[in-house]
């Protein structure tokens, strides 16, 4: 197993431990994790595994797409709504000749969808997370 798959899994573990010396190591053995796919010890922490799941959606305000939520029931509305104004505006456009309306119009329509889409994204995590805390439960 590559670094990276160790991080990947021994990262979400309540076993984990984290030394500025070696980096993450097992915190039953103090030692490097060796395993080859899957740890005998390993207690998944659903804090950490959330984290880890979220963290693609995780924006700072200056990245924060004109301050519209990361809640997916509220993205998901503010995007059906930026939508429908981008769509009103398009049809307008049609038959009011103002300059720049039609380009406006469109990219409200766009940030809508984009919007919505991202919402859509953020359910789905949300759901691994649900269904991993399910699995847990059933195994344990």
């Amino acid at each position: 197993m590559t670094n990276e798959n160790y991080l990947s899994i021994c990262g979400t573990c309540k076993n984990r431990k984290l030394t500025l010396k070696s980096g993450l190591l097992c915190g039953l053995t103090d030692a490097k994790p060796s395993f080859t796919e899957t740890c005998p010890e390993y207690l998944q922490d659903n804090e950490e595994r959330k984290q880890q799941i979220m963290k693609p959606f995780e924006r700072t305000a200056s990245e924060t797409l004109w301050g519209l939520s990361i809640k997916p029931d509220t993205l998901k509305t503010q995007g059906l709504l930026i939508a429908a104004i981008g769509l009103g505006g398009t049809l307008l456009s049609t038959t009011v000749d103002i300059a720049g309306l039609l380009s406006l119009s469109i990219g409200t329509l766009i940030v809508g969808v984009l919007a919505y889409r991202k919402s859509q994204q953020i359910e789905k995590a949300l759901k691994q997370i649900e269904d991993e805390k399910l699995e847990e439960n059933i195994k344990g």
